[in-house]
């Protein structure tokens, strides 16, 4: 078996099928276009980047070390952070600007490539509690019983657990996304309109489900 087969057979296991990347509506151009890019590669192109991060928790994650499945190490800002949930306690934190949020909803099937490394984490990549792991043999680390609750609050430090992320080196290109998911009716159209400036054959879909409203 080879390694893609092998990589893919071991997500299937839980099963990881898509991964969810959320940004401001102001992003949506430059990630339709060029693909989903790790911080310290958006800082360097120049990008107009609108974010909506707390800076004290970004200097945590810019000097925190993670070794890859190549067992390189990079910093979480060479990396592209992806959910294995929409709902999460970072996005909870930002409901008062929920009708300016999309997401990327990406296919799993981008670690079953030979050039993607990764590494994924038991919670908050910004906690000093949280644990990284660099081989698919450790899936069983992740929390999956509070990733698949309702509400986080039900566990003993489920705010953190709840943020476990997959952290892929080094970009996501556009050829990984599914689709794209909104809350805001109002802003379908443009979506749409951008969708097929950039040459891509992407749903663009009203689900509440994926926001807390």
């Amino acid at each position: 078996m080879g390694l893609a087969e092998w990589r893919r057979s071991k997500i299937r296991e839980y099963p990881i099928t898509e991964f969810f990347y959320f940004a401001m509506i102001e992003n949506l151009d430059n990630l339709l276009r060029y693909g989903i890019l790790p911080k310290n590669e958006v800082i360097k192109s120049g990008w107009d980047y609108v974010s909506f991060a707390e800076e004290s928790v970004q200097d945590r994650r810019h000097v925190r070390d993670i070794e890859l499945t190549n067992h390189t190490t990079v910093t979480i800002h060479d990396l592209v952070p992806v959910y294995l949930v929409p709902r999460t306690p970072t996005l909870s934190a930002r409901r008062d600007c929920q009708d300016r949020i999309f997401f990327i909803v990406i296919s799993a099937d981008i670690l079953t490539q030979e050039n993607i490394e990764f590494a994924f984490s038991d919670g908050n990549a910004a906690s000093k509690k949280t644990k990284f792991f660099n081989s698919l043999y450790k899936l069983k680390h992740i929390p999956w019983d509070v990733l698949k609750a309702d509400y986080w609050n039900d566990f003993p430090d489920g705010k953190r657990k709840r943020n476990a992320e997959f952290l892929i080196f080094h970009r996501i290109e556009p050829k990984y996304f599914q689709r794209i998911v909104i809350c805001n009716p109002n802003l379908q159209e443009n979506c749409k309109k951008l969708v097929e400036q950039a040459g891509l054959s992407l749903d663009v879909v009203l689900d509440g489900s994926y926001f807390f409203t």
